[in-house]
């Protein structure tokens, strides 16, 4: 009986997994992404709280308009900014731009907000993000700080891992280094010696 029931399962998830692929090329993964009630997402960009884009984020966010903490990459990125004026946005990426060397290409860490939001919503984001093509969406560990009294107040930090969106460099290179001004997120100096100076989108 298991079995059958297992074989109907996975034609069930198959069936999802082909309607959302003609839904949206950008995400292929959604049927997975549906076993969880709610997905981690890290948003370091223009769909922060108070920004242009966090509509795409509050509608189904488990808490609103307010994200569940504030946090930052383990890992260091290069973040740069296309200056579009106020519908500028960051891009993160794993390497530096190919063909810049008058600003600042030492990597860091980024600050950004973390969100719990529905599974199916990804698919507006992919298709914002264009997944795959411009940004892979992508697990990556963040960093918690937060305050643990037993009995004294301590500064601890817990270690998770939610979606967020990388740039892709076969896409953003060209675009970077084009006719669109262009530069690094500026830092922002923290004196916590794991963390530094790190990049944050105003």
């Amino acid at each position: 009986m298991w079995p059958v029931r297992s074989r109907k399962l996975n034609q069930q998830r198959e069936a999802i997994r082909q309607i959302c692929q003609m839904v949206s090329p950008f995400s292929q993964d959604i049927p997975f992404l549906q076993e969880h009630p709610r997905i981690l997402i890290f948003v370091y960009d223009d769909m922060m709280q108070g920004k242009q884009n966090s509509d795409l984020i509050v509608e189904t966010s488990v808490t609103g308009r307010w994200p569940l903490a504030h946090c930052y990459t383990e890992d260091d990125f290069h973040c740069w900014k296309k200056d579009l004026g106020k519908l500028s946005f960051p891009i993160a990426l794993d390497k530096p731009v190919s063909g810049f060397t008058r600003f600042d290409a030492t990597p860091a860490k980024i600050w950004g907000e973390l969100y719990a939001i529905r599974p199916t919503q990804f698919i507006k984001l992919d298709i914002e993000r264009e997944n795959g093509v411009q940004f892979t969406r992508r697990r990556v560990k963040v960093i918690i700080p937060y305050i643990h009294s037993n009995p004294i107040p301590d500064l601890k930090e817990t270690i998770i891992e939610p979606m967020m969106y990388v740039g892709n460099h076969d896409y953003w290179d060209d675009q970077l280094g084009g006719i669109h001004s262009s530069r690094p997120v500026e830092k922002t100096p923290d004196e916590r010696a794991w963390l530094g100076a790190h990049y944050r989108f105003k």
